[in-house]
């Protein structure tokens, strides 16, 4: 299988687990924060991996990614059932990607004002960036839950490459 199409699949893969846990949480769990550990709610994390996803999308057509350049609509914050029909419409988007990878320039802001910095990449590594932002994410939001008393599955959050190693260990040591 072509690395964008498998790579895409990947990412489509971790929004489903997202979109799970999503559907099952209750609205207070969404917007609570967990001071002084996190300012940020679980809603503001899915609504961040939701930002990156949709700035690699849009870069398609244009070949330029800029994932300072995002809509950080407060609305998935707060609207827990917004946000899953919006990572619904991503996962979706992601898994018509197809394959084929190619060039494709990506935009930073470099802290020096009016300065971006500029880097070629390509389709299939901007999207290994993408899983692994939305692993670290969940990791972050395993975590809000689990100090809320929400369970979480011991696997959300954790890379692939992590729970194969896991895993392994077990077989092991049985």
């Amino acid at each position: 299988m072509p690395a964008r199409a498998l790579l895409a699949g990947l990412a489509a893969a971790q929004l489903q687990s997202g979109i799970d846990l999503i559907a099952r949480l209750e609205d207070d769990a969404w917007t609570a924060t967990v001071p002084p550990l996190a300012a940020s709610t679980v809603g503001a994390h899915f609504r961040h991996v939701f930002d990156h996803v949709d700035a690699l999308l849009a870069g398609l057509h244009g070949g330029i990614v800029d994932y300072d350049q995002r809509a950080r609509d407060p609305r998935i914050e707060q609207d827990r059932t917004h946000a899953l029909a919006h990572a619904r419409r991503l996962g979706e988007r992601l898994r018509d990607l197809g394959d084929g990878d190619g060039p494709v320039r990506v935009l930073q802001d470099s802290g020096e004002r009016g300065t971006r910095a500029v880097a070629d990449s390509t389709w299939a590594r901007e999207l290994q960036f993408v899983v692994a932002h939305t692993v670290h994410h969940h990791a972050l939001i395993a975590l809000l839950l689990r100090i809320q008393g929400v369970a979480v599955d011991a696997s959300f959050g954790v890379a692939p490459s992590t729970l194969r190693h896991l895993a392994a260990q077990l077989q092991c040591a049985r």
